[in-house]
């Protein structure tokens, strides 16, 4: 793909399921690739569970996008997750 000229900020890789190697995400964000991660199953469930908090682990080790069955849920995780990383102090 880089071969032939296609721009990898505008690619988007699918990681897989539930687990990631945090390894893959790094190597990715390195190509300018963003990074998603399906959350069926255990982390959905630990979600409607748990609330949004459950997904803040992810956004955290750097997943651009949750693909989930629970979006409104997932949605108001990354606001709150966007609002915590603003008020953080930078060095």
């Amino acid at each position: 793909l880089l071969a032939a000229g296609a721009d990898p900020a505008r690619w988007i890789a699918f990681t897989g399921v539930g687990d990631f190697a945090p390894v893959v995400i790094e190597r990715l964000h390195a190509l300018g690739v963003r990074a998603q991660l399906g959350t069926f199953g255990a982390l959905d469930s630990a979600a409607f569970v748990e609330g949004p908090a459950a997904y803040h682990a992810l956004l955290d080790a750097g997943i651009d996008v949750i693909a989930t069955d629970f979006v409104p849920i997932a949605a108001f995780a990354v606001q709150q997750w966007v609002a915590q990383q603003q008020q953080r102090p930078t060095d």
